[in-house]
């Protein structure tokens, strides 16, 4: 717990930055740019790559790359015997992956969590995660470094806003439990989306519920005394565009999407330097 704590707070001692289009530490990845929205990185310790979700006409697609300087490569995605959409995956240390697919309810299809399995070069779409399915929008996992707590956000009954973020935890038997609101300090009556575990005790996300510089900012909370505290922005991060899908690397740098109507809404990946 004190270790997410004396992260939080030394995070936002040198993030203290005004304004991140007017810092040399911040700027986009020439190479990870595309005409097609780039969006939800996610670092895999197992393969040493770093994935994306890319909009290729309106389809989500899986992307990944091994480095800041080469352009990101298409992942084959299978579903049973054919090719699949899949966007959102996260990873665990130990192998464990999740990823967001799209299902068929009772009356449309709806964004769900499911497992993922590795075949060679293949992310393999398995069975969905069971105490998250039902009829509504569940998307934006979020795995914590020792595999036993997910984070995502969803519109399902019982949210205060758009999208609110909650959890479930890891059973002994290797599922997952019932999922459980994160509770008001970190949820709003607007929308909370793109979770990210740095530690167990130690969440990023976005929201355009809290003020900030405007659209979607990206905040920080520990959890503290049984309960999520009430976020901080990471000012580095945060422009007046929306700014989300924020997550550190291992080398201590950060990527967060941007989305702008100078860039006609396309989402582009930044890195952000926090020690200059």
């Amino acid at each position: 717990m004190m270790v997410g704590i004396l992260l939080c707070m030394s995070m936002l001692v040198r993030f203290n930055v005004p304004s991140v289009d007017t810092t040399p530490e911040c700027r986009p990845v020439a190479a990870w740019s595309s005409v097609y929205a780039t969006y939800g990185p996610s670092y895999d310790a197992a393969s040493k790559k770093t994935y994306f979700t890319r909009d290729v006409d309106g389809v989500p697609g899986l992307y990944a790359t091994g480095d800041r300087s080469s352009s990101l490569q298409a992942c084959p995605v299978r579903s049973g015997e054919r090719s699949a959409a899949l966007g959102y995956v996260t990873f665990a240390p130990n192998g464990d992956a999740f990823g967001v697919a799209y299902s068929m309810r009772s009356r449309q299809t709806f964004a769900t969590i499911v497992r993922l399995h590795r075949s060679a070069d293949t992310i393999v779409v398995g069975e969905p995660v069971t105490s998250l399915v039902g009829d509504f929008y569940t998307s934006c996992p979020t795995i914590s470094p020792d595999g036993q707590l997910m984070i995502f956000a969803t519109d399902r009954p019982g949210s205060i806003g758009t999208t609110d973020l909650w959890q479930v935890e890891r059973q002994l038997d290797g599922s997952f439990g019932q999922p459980v609101h994160c509770g008001s300090a970190v949820n709003s009556p607007y929308a909370e989306t793109t979770p990210r575990l740095i530690s167990s005790d130690t969440l990023m996300f976005s929201s355009n519920g809290f003020g900030g510089q405007g659209g979607m900012d990206v905040y920080i909370s520990v959890f503290r005394n049984g309960m999520w505290q009430e976020p901080l922005p990471v000012e580095i991060l945060n422009t007046p565009d929306d700014d989300t899908d924020a997550m550190r690397m291992p080398d201590g740098m950060f990527l967060v999407c941007r989305n702008s109507v100078q860039q006609r809404n396309r989402c582009d990946v930044w890195t952000c330097d926090p020690t200059p």
